[in-house]
């Protein structure tokens, strides 16, 4: 079966990469020590990908780019339309509505790791708690995370409709990079890449705001700088 390239070899890896280190930190979050120097850990590297991400997202391979897949709300409609049986344009990378779905999720994800670095709760701090923290943040970085499942499902069956609409694994699709050709407008010819020198130089990027953050930051005060976790009265109750 003939297939064509649609995903560029970062843009694989972002995703991959993203998923595991979310389910990092998902396992090691509100636990201390060791834990919690995981949990942060995987908070600066989930960073470090959405900044490349977006740095990707104007610099990348053809379906790569923001400009390439988000489409206004009458293509999003016509998409959405097709996964309940109406007929619709074949998508070369992401779809219209998937489109907007993948920039929620980095949105969403880029908001619980800000605050996250930025709270104090229980038994944890963020490491930039000290110099631009504030009150409350513990309890919104907790609710952004409670809701994330609820978002991932929704891309995840937007996912598996768009495919079976498509008649194409787009999972299997985002590991190999690749789609068959036979669902293709005929002629699609593989994505235009991006030159290997602007990857190295987005991952060079990275790789030393990386450094610094991880040189800055004070892993073993960081369990020192938690708010004490409150004491039980008599009747059992925290303060």
């Amino acid at each position: 079966m003939k297939t064509v390239e649609i995903w560029d070899l970062p843009t694989r890896l972002f995703k991959w990469s993203l998923v595991m280190l979310v389910a990092l930190s998902w396992g090691t979050g509100g636990q201390s020590g060791t834990a919690f120097i995981v949990h942060v850990v995987s908070g600066y590297l989930i960073a470090l990908l959405i900044l490349f991400r977006i740095v990707w997202g104007f610099v990348g391979g053809e379906h790569a780019r923001f400009a390439g897949f988000l489409r206004g709300p009458g293509a999003v409609l016509r998409h959405l339309g097709t996964l309940f049986g109406a007929k619709g344009e074949a998508h070369l990378g992401h779809t219209p509505a998937g489109g907007w779905m993948i920039l929620l999720m980095l949105g969403w994800v880029a908001a619980i790791v800000v605050t996250g670095l930025l709270s104090r709760g229980e038994g944890y701090a963020g490491p930039l708690w000290p110099y631009l923290g504030g009150e409350g943040l513990a309890e919104v970085h907790e609710t952004l995370v409670e809701i994330l499942p609820f978002i991932v499902g929704v891309h995840v069956v937007g996912v598996l409709l768009g495919g079976a609409a498509a008649k194409q694994s787009l999972i299997l699709a985002m590991v190999s990079g690749r789609k068959e050709a036979t669902e293709l407008p005929p002629g699609t010819a593989d994505a235009k890449p991006a030159a290997p020198r602007t990857a190295l130089i987005a991952l060079s990027l990275m790789a030393a705001l990386g450094a610094v953050a991880f040189l800055a930051t004070d892993f073993a005060g960081l369990n020192a700088q938690a708010s004490p976790e409150p004491l039980e009265d008599e009747g059992g109750e925290r303060d």
